[in-house]
């Protein structure tokens, strides 16, 4: 048995072919970052609303480049894109990786470090999961137009509807 080793000290670069990611866009990854923004602004740790308001606007552009490369189904970096909507509650960013015939499992831990763990049972279960998962989502890259443009609509209308927050329009 492997024990599970933190990656926070270690990273191994490793071109990646194929991607496979599930969203949800309720708790997706934009809304933490646009929570995040608020929180700050709220705190008064942006020196003026004009910074806050860039990061809105650079979230923006993020998630267009997002959208553009889920269209085409391919990562800007290169590799296939399978990306996919899920309305169910997804509650950490695991990310499962097989190479060649092995497989290895990052756990997000304490929204500061990763654990990566090389277990076989673990491995496995993940993968089972993350398999079930994708097989109860909706596909929004290639195919599925319409619902990949609703999915960007509402993580845009968020990112807008905290804008008022700044007095900005």
């Amino acid at each position: 048995m492997q024990p599970a080793v933190s990656t926070s000290a270690k990273h191994h670069e490793a071109k990646i072919k194929i991607s496979c990611e599930c969203w949800l866009c309720q708790v997706g990854r934009p809304d933490r970052h646009i929570k995040q923004i608020d929180f700050y602004q709220a705190c008064g740790l942006f020196e003026n609303k004009a910074e806050a308001e860039k990061l809105y606007d650079q979230l923006a552009k993020l998630l267009l480049l997002i959208q553009e490369e889920a269209t085409i189904g391919k990562k800007s970096e290169g590799g296939r894109l399978g990306m996919y909507n899920n309305e169910i509650l997804i509650a950490d960013n695991t990310v499962f990786a097989r190479m060649g015939s092995k497989r290895s499992v990052y756990v997000n831990q304490n929204a500061l470090n990763l654990l990566l763990t090389f277990q076989e049972p673990f491995c496995e279960q993940t993968e089972l999961y993350l398999q079930n998962l994708i097989k109860k989502s909706t596909q929004i890259s290639v195919t599925g137009e319409r619902a990949r443009n609703r999915f960007f609509k509402n993580m845009n209308a968020k990112i807008e509807s905290f804008k008022p927050t700044l007095g900005v329009v």
